[in-house]
């Protein structure tokens, strides 16, 4: 699916939007394979930044960079996208989600050859992070 997956996210005004490959598979019941590193590298954390109206804290810096891409067909065509804002990006604590992540059965956890892999729900991540959100947690201030 990867036609699918990919097609139409430089469309999108942020990395993570309705349109991007991050999104897309909390809609198909996709997995999301974290091989021997912790869920800080879990990009998926910011979809509910785009899907909530007014999210309160400001991710993105204020204007959007814009960037040359080469499609499949070597076309080339400049995309405008907000990126995520460094100073905000301090304060994450994903680590500190993973109780929360735990408690709803988001992954599985086993051993691939000396490392500890991951295997997420994509979908069941998404509705926690929502849910998590309703009570005022999310990866900026969550309270473990």
């Amino acid at each position: 699916m990867a036609g699918y997956l990919t097609k139409d996210h430089h469309l999108d005004n942020t990395p993570v939007g309705p349109r991007s490959p991050y999104f897309k598979l909390t809609k198909i019941d996709g997995s999301i394979l974290l091989l021997g590193v912790t869920v800080e590298y879990l990009t998926s954390f910011h979809t509910i930044e785009d899907v909530i109206p007014d999210f309160p804290i400001k991710v993105y810096l204020p204007e959007p960079l814009a960037f040359t891409v080469i499609d499949p067909e070597r076309n080339e065509f400049e995309v405008s996208t907000f990126c995520q804002c460094p100073e905000t990006g301090i304060k994450r604590q994903t680590i500190k989600m993973e109780p929360y992540l735990r408690e709803s059965n988001v992954y599985s956890e086993f051993r691939v050859g000396r490392g500890i892999t991951k295997l997420i729900d994509a979908k069941r991540f998404h509705h926690t992070l929502l849910r998590l959100y309703e009570r005022s947690i999310t990866m900026y201030n969550s309270s473990y």
